[in-house]
Protein backbone atom coordinates (compact mmCIF):
# COMPACT_ATOMS: atom_id res chain seq x y z
CA UNK A 1 0.00 0.00 0.00
CA UNK A 2 1.44 3.38 -0.94
CA UNK A 3 1.88 5.96 1.76
CA UNK A 4 -0.42 8.97 1.93
CA UNK A 5 1.13 12.40 2.44
CA UNK A 6 -0.25 15.91 2.80
CA UNK A 7 1.97 18.89 1.96
CA UNK A 8 0.82 22.43 2.68
CA UNK A 9 2.10 25.26 0.55
CA UNK A 10 2.73 22.58 -2.04
CA UNK A 11 2.55 24.61 -5.23
CA UNK A 12 5.91 26.42 -5.01
CA UNK A 13 9.35 26.31 -3.47
CA UNK A 14 10.11 23.83 -0.70
CA UNK A 15 6.55 22.47 -0.68
CA UNK A 16 6.61 21.79 -4.42
CA UNK A 17 10.00 20.07 -4.21
CA UNK A 18 8.74 18.00 -1.28
CA UNK A 19 5.61 16.93 -3.18
CA UNK A 20 7.69 15.94 -6.21
CA UNK A 21 10.09 13.89 -4.09
CA UNK A 22 7.36 12.12 -2.13
CA UNK A 23 5.53 11.24 -5.35
CA UNK A 24 8.79 9.96 -6.87
CA UNK A 25 9.15 7.71 -3.83
CA UNK A 26 5.69 6.24 -4.43
CA UNK A 27 3.48 8.17 -2.03
CA UNK A 28 0.07 9.50 -2.94
CA UNK A 29 0.53 13.22 -2.35
CA UNK A 30 -2.23 15.65 -1.48
CA UNK A 31 -0.91 19.18 -1.75
CA UNK A 32 -2.79 22.30 -0.80
CA UNK A 33 -2.04 25.89 -1.69
CA UNK A 34 -3.99 29.06 -2.41
CA UNK A 35 -3.52 28.96 -6.19
CA UNK A 36 -5.24 26.11 -8.02
CA UNK A 37 -3.49 26.82 -11.34
CA UNK A 38 -0.07 26.12 -9.82
CA UNK A 39 -1.39 22.93 -8.25
CA UNK A 40 -2.75 21.88 -11.65
CA UNK A 41 0.69 22.41 -13.20
CA UNK A 42 2.26 20.30 -10.45
CA UNK A 43 -0.37 17.59 -10.95
CA UNK A 44 0.51 17.33 -14.64
CA UNK A 45 4.22 17.09 -13.85
CA UNK A 46 3.77 14.41 -11.18
CA UNK A 47 1.36 12.38 -13.33
CA UNK A 48 3.78 12.58 -16.30
CA UNK A 49 6.40 11.04 -14.02
CA UNK A 50 3.97 8.25 -13.05
CA UNK A 51 3.15 9.62 -9.61
CA UNK A 52 -0.11 9.93 -7.73
CA UNK A 53 -1.29 13.40 -6.78
CA UNK A 54 -4.27 15.52 -5.75
CA UNK A 55 -4.15 19.30 -5.52
CA UNK A 56 -6.60 21.24 -3.36
CA UNK A 57 -6.98 25.02 -3.38
CA UNK A 58 -6.97 25.90 0.30
CA UNK A 59 -5.68 28.67 2.53
CA UNK A 60 -4.43 26.95 5.69
CA UNK A 61 -5.36 29.99 7.75
CA UNK A 62 -8.93 28.67 7.34
CA UNK A 63 -8.33 26.26 10.22
CA UNK A 64 -11.63 24.38 9.91
CA UNK A 65 -11.14 23.77 6.19
CA UNK A 66 -7.57 22.60 6.79
CA UNK A 67 -8.64 20.16 9.52
CA UNK A 68 -11.39 18.85 7.19
CA UNK A 69 -8.85 18.31 4.40
CA UNK A 70 -6.76 16.15 6.72
CA UNK A 71 -9.74 14.15 7.97
CA UNK A 72 -11.19 13.74 4.45
CA UNK A 73 -7.84 12.62 3.03
CA UNK A 74 -7.47 9.93 5.69
CA UNK A 75 -11.08 8.80 5.21
CA UNK A 76 -10.65 8.56 1.44
CA UNK A 77 -7.33 6.68 1.53
CA UNK A 78 -7.78 4.73 4.76
CA UNK A 79 -4.71 6.26 6.39
CA UNK A 80 -2.42 9.27 6.76
CA UNK A 81 1.30 8.62 6.92
CA UNK A 82 2.85 12.04 6.61
CA UNK A 83 1.90 15.67 7.16
CA UNK A 84 4.33 18.36 6.03
CA UNK A 85 3.32 21.75 7.42
CA UNK A 86 5.17 23.99 5.00
CA UNK A 87 2.82 26.83 4.04
CA UNK A 88 4.52 30.09 4.98
CA UNK A 89 3.46 33.62 5.74
CA UNK A 90 6.23 36.16 5.65
CA UNK A 91 4.92 39.60 6.51
CA UNK A 92 8.03 41.60 7.29
CA UNK A 93 8.32 44.95 8.93
CA UNK A 94 10.14 46.85 11.60
CA UNK A 95 8.59 46.57 15.03
CA UNK A 96 7.65 50.26 15.22
CA UNK A 97 5.96 50.11 11.81
CA UNK A 98 4.28 46.71 11.88
CA UNK A 99 0.60 46.49 12.63
CA UNK A 100 -1.01 43.91 14.87
CA UNK A 101 -2.76 42.54 11.76
CA UNK A 102 0.62 41.90 10.15
CA UNK A 103 1.86 40.26 13.35
CA UNK A 104 -1.23 38.05 13.41
CA UNK A 105 -0.83 37.15 9.72
CA UNK A 106 2.55 35.60 10.52
CA UNK A 107 1.21 33.70 13.51
CA UNK A 108 -2.04 32.68 11.79
CA UNK A 109 -0.30 30.73 9.06
CA UNK A 110 3.01 29.86 10.68
CA UNK A 111 1.69 28.83 14.10
CA UNK A 112 -2.09 28.43 14.23
CA UNK A 113 -2.30 26.37 11.04
CA UNK A 114 0.54 24.16 12.28
CA UNK A 115 -1.33 23.60 15.55
CA UNK A 116 -4.55 22.80 13.70
CA UNK A 117 -2.80 20.47 11.27
CA UNK A 118 -0.88 18.61 13.96
CA UNK A 119 -4.00 18.20 16.06
CA UNK A 120 -6.01 16.84 13.12
CA UNK A 121 -3.18 14.53 12.04
CA UNK A 122 -2.65 13.13 15.54
CA UNK A 123 -6.35 12.22 15.72
CA UNK A 124 -5.64 9.87 12.80
CA UNK A 125 -2.04 8.82 13.34
CA UNK A 126 -2.21 7.93 17.02
CA UNK A 127 -5.04 5.37 16.62
CA UNK A 128 -3.33 3.88 13.53
CA UNK A 129 -0.09 3.58 15.53
CA UNK A 130 2.18 5.29 13.03
CA UNK A 131 2.89 8.50 11.18
CA UNK A 132 5.25 11.38 10.76
CA UNK A 133 4.73 15.11 11.05
CA UNK A 134 7.30 17.51 9.67
CA UNK A 135 6.95 21.20 10.45
CA UNK A 136 9.01 23.54 8.30
CA UNK A 137 10.47 26.36 10.35
CA UNK A 138 13.30 28.70 9.36
CA UNK A 139 16.80 29.69 10.33
CA UNK A 140 15.04 32.93 11.29
CA UNK A 141 13.67 31.03 14.29
CA UNK A 142 17.22 30.69 15.59
CA UNK A 143 18.84 33.97 14.55
CA UNK A 144 17.44 37.47 14.66
CA UNK A 145 16.91 39.36 11.43
CA UNK A 146 16.19 42.99 10.66
CA UNK A 147 12.47 43.69 10.14
CA UNK A 148 11.65 40.04 10.82
CA UNK A 149 10.42 40.09 14.42
CA UNK A 150 6.96 38.64 13.81
CA UNK A 151 8.15 35.97 11.35
CA UNK A 152 11.10 34.98 13.56
CA UNK A 153 8.90 34.76 16.66
CA UNK A 154 6.30 32.68 14.82
CA UNK A 155 8.88 30.23 13.53
CA UNK A 156 10.47 29.97 17.00
CA UNK A 157 7.03 29.04 18.32
CA UNK A 158 6.85 26.28 15.69
CA UNK A 159 10.17 24.87 16.95
CA UNK A 160 9.01 24.65 20.55
CA UNK A 161 5.54 23.39 19.66
CA UNK A 162 7.06 20.62 17.55
CA UNK A 163 9.17 19.44 20.48
CA UNK A 164 6.03 19.24 22.62
CA UNK A 165 4.16 17.38 19.86
CA UNK A 166 7.04 14.91 19.54
CA UNK A 167 6.88 14.11 23.26
CA UNK A 168 3.12 13.61 23.21
CA UNK A 169 3.09 11.54 20.02
CA UNK A 170 6.07 9.27 20.71
CA UNK A 171 4.16 6.67 22.77
CA UNK A 172 1.92 6.12 19.72
CA UNK A 173 4.83 5.55 17.31
CA UNK A 174 4.22 8.94 15.69
CA UNK A 175 7.17 11.20 15.01
CA UNK A 176 7.15 15.00 14.94
CA UNK A 177 10.20 16.86 13.67
CA UNK A 178 11.05 20.40 12.65
CA UNK A 179 13.31 21.49 9.81
CA UNK A 180 14.74 25.02 9.91
CA UNK A 181 16.19 25.73 6.45
CA UNK A 182 18.22 28.78 5.61
CA UNK A 183 17.69 30.84 2.49
CA UNK A 184 16.48 28.67 -0.39
CA UNK A 185 16.10 30.01 -3.91
CA UNK A 186 12.32 29.93 -4.25
CA UNK A 187 9.74 32.29 -5.74
CA UNK A 188 9.00 33.49 -2.21
CA UNK A 189 12.61 34.46 -1.59
CA UNK A 190 12.78 36.17 -4.98
CA UNK A 191 9.73 38.26 -4.05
Amino acid sequence: MSKVAIVTGGSMGIGRATALQLAAEGAHVVACARRQARLDDLAQEIKALGGSFSGVALDVSDLDAFARLIADTAAEHGRLDLLVNNAPAVVGGRILEQTIEQWRANFGVCVESVFSGVQAALKIMQPQGSGSIINISSVSSLRAGFAAGAYSAAKAAVNQFTQCAAMEAAPYNVRANVIAPGAVMTPGLDA
